[in-house]
């Protein structure tokens, strides 16, 4: 598992002093929340050029996160575990969990899945013991003792078939475990986009797409076809990749995704983490050459 970077940070609290049935209470305000980002973010593009699928292979889907940002309430927020829980909510006694690791308590299950799931501490205190915290089978970000509460698959990355990877799924406070599939072509906040559109553009399920939102959204070439006579290859090119100003860098997190030219059933995944430090110049273009990617860190995860 992941871990943040240390740091101190200094809680203030406020008291006020009210009358309740003559007796003098104090009252105990909520800290306040950290300031997210409101001005416009610096952003990236990334490029990824020269992929080509192997022959019996199809490309068939592509998502790029930053782990390091949240988009909530029209403005950028910083996550820095990059637990998918952004700072100002990553803090909470009763579900013991905080801002500097992905896994506070270090018990196997990261605070992701005791968020969303709203486990408490004598529910994680009777969570079967997890013995390799480290083991995610199918590499979707899920470790194998997760996805067994989760009830999703832990061989298979996208355990409904939605076409939604599993932990993106979690991430986004959607079901990797839907027997339908049907959650990823939803769209649950009615503004015109889809589930799936939305976990690409690295854009809120549950806040209407306005304008303030759009702006901020990841931008996609759906992949340029390269003349290369003897392959399929083709460039990825993705743009507005906001970059938060956080020490410990940016966690890029990038699947290609494809099927089996005949059985189109059959899927497989290629994961890439790539960090981008703070200090890269704004509206820069990153550039990988994607067979160096390959040649170097290739993992494949068979699906539905």
């Amino acid at each position: 598992m992941k871990t943040g970077p240390s740091f101190l940070i200094a809680y203030y609290f406020l008291f006020g002093l009210t009358w309740l049935g003559g007796c003098q209470q104090e009252k105990e305000l909520k800290p306040l929340e950290e300031k997210a980002l409101t001005v416009k973010p610096k952003t990236v593009t990334m490029k990824f050029t020269k992929y080509c699928p192997a022959t019996d292979r199809k490309r068939s889907d592509f998502f790029l996160i930053n782990l390091t940002t949240v988009i909530e309430n029209k403005r950028i927020n910083i996550d820095l575990d990059s637990d998918g829980i952004p700072n100002y909510r990553d803090n909470d006694t009763v579900l013991n969990i905080g801002i500097n690791k992905e896994d506070s308590n270090e018990d196997g299950y990261g605070d992701l899945l005791v968020y969303y799931s709203g486990l408490g501490q004598d529910q994680q205190n009777h969570l079967l013991n997890c013995a390799d915290p480290s083991r995610d089978s199918d590499y979707d970000g899920l470790n194998d003792c997760e996805e067994k509460v989760l009830g999703s698959d832990p061989n298979n990355f996208d355990s409904d078939g939605d076409g939604v990877i599993d932990y993106l799924e979690v991430r986004n406070g959607l079901e990797p475990s839907t027997s339908d599939g049907q959650d990823a072509i939803l769209d649950s906040d009615v503004d015109g986009l889809t589930n799936i559109e939305e976990i690409k553009a690295n854009t809120p399920l549950y806040e209407t797409n306005d304008h303030s939102i759009s702006g901020l959204a990841v931008k996609y070439d759906n992949g340029r076809r390269l003349d290369i006579t003897t392959a399929e290859c083709y460039d990825y090119i993705i743009s507005n990749i906001p970059i938060a100003d956080s020490s410990s860098g940016n966690l890029i997190r990038v699947y290609f995704i494809e099927r089996n030219a005949i059985n189109l059933t059959n899927k497989y995944m290629h994961v890439y983490d790539i960090n981008v430090l703070p200090t890269v110049e704004d509206e820069s273009v990153i550039e990988y050459d994607y067979s160096w990617l390959q040649s170097s860190d290739y993992f494949i995860g068979t699906g539905h």
